[in-house]
This record gives structure tokens, sequence and C-alpha cells, in this order.
């Protein structure tokens, strides 16, 4: 399945960050204010304590692609490659 089919093109627009669970499981976080989250993968436990935000810098429609064409994988290889400072 598309992950825009998934999650719709309109709602990844908002996309201000990305949360990563330790571990194998990821979520993709969008409108973090407001609370409402997209769960992007098979299976996904949402612990706000436990999730660290990671912000980076890219913006919506370069997430939907590595989205739509890599799935989490993409997400976590790019995360491999940043100099995430706590």
């Amino acid at each position: 399945m598309d992950i825009r089919d998934l999650l719709g093109i309109r709602v990844l627009q908002v996309i201000v960050g990305i949360q990563v669970i330790v571990g194998t499981q990821v979520i993709v976080d969008i409108r973090v204010i407001v609370g409402i989250q997209v769960i992007v993968g098979i299976r996904v436990i949402v612990d706000i304590v436990d999730i660290q935000v990671i912000r980076v810098g890219l913006d919506s429609q370069v997430i939907l692609d590595i989205l739509a064409t890599q799935g989490t994988q993409g997400i976590l290889d790019i995360l491999d490659g940043l100099d995430i400072r706590g």
C-alpha cells in the first residue's frame, strides 16, 4: 500500500518532526502540538514519555517522498547519517 494512500498527502504536508522509538518500531508524529499521531509501519507502540523528538532539516515533501519510496527504513537511514545531539 502506498503511504500516501494510507496517510493522505494533505496530512503529511504538516509534518513538523520525526519521533523514533528505540528498537525496531518507528512512528512519524505529525501535528505534534495538537497531539495527532499517524502510525507508520505494521506495529507501533506509542509512549510519549519514552519518545525523543528528533528535529531534522527536511521539509514535509522530502519526508513524504522518502516514506513513499523507501518506507520507514529510508527514514532510519537518514537518521543514521545525522549528527543528532540531545
